[in-house]
């Protein structure tokens, strides 16, 4: 993690200390942060407004499950009307030489990649109020939501969701987790078209 991604926890965090040549660092080790994904020593600093916490704590599995079934219901509604298009206007013989699963697993990587990509957010997640983003708490990159998507056809990836706090596979490979929505992490300052891979 670079200096502004470990600011994000550092400068919520009760063992934060000001050093004149240094800036902001830890009390407890008397150097910038350096951790990967999330700091094992972080407590939340009890001044930081309830909205910034919940920016950064993971929503519950019930949610996250609901969520799921959700976008399962409008991916397979939108694999029907695109089924409808393509045979209202006679062009299934495009799609003749592709495997069923194949286009299954097209579609699906579209749909995933495109909603998260572009706002953090699938139709399940706009339901049920949460959204995708990094472990800091900013928004998803391109290159994150691209390996979110490509877990998700790891075969019992959804297992780890079942315990209190619901870490999945293709959380903790892209270094991010779903969290309550507001406004303050959704469109705000956020370009749709802004979609940074790096």
């Amino acid at each position: 993690m670079n200096r502004e991604e470990t600011l994000a926890f550092c400068t919520k965090c009760e063992h934060q200390k000001f050093e004149r040549n240094q800036g902001i660092i830890c009390s407890l080790t008397d150097q910038k942060g350096a951790f990967l994904g999330t700091c094992e020593d972080f407590k939340w600093d009890e001044t930081t407004p309830v909205e910034q916490v919940e920016r950064f704590t993971p929503v519950s599995w019930g949610r996250r499950l609901l969520t799921y079934f959700l976008d399962i219901i409008v991916y397979y509604f939108t694999a029907v009307i695109l089924g409808i298009i393509i045979y209202f206007f006679n062009a299934s013989s495009l799609f003749e030489s592709i495997n069923e699963n194949i286009l299954g697993i097209i579609i699906i990587f579209i749909y995933y990649f495109t909603f998260e990509a572009l706002l953090g957010r699938t139709p399940g997640k706009m339901i049920t109020g949460t959204i995708a983003v990094m472990e800091n708490g900013n928004r998803l990159t391109g290159k994150a939501a691209a390996i979110r998507t490509l877990c998700r056809f790891i075969p019992f990836e959804q297992f780890p969701f079942m315990k209190s706090n619901p870490i999945g596979i293709h959380d903790s490979m892209s270094h991010t987790k779903v969290v309550r929505y507001d406004k303050t992490i959704g469109m705000k300052d956020m370009d749709i078209l802004d979609v940074d891979f790096e």
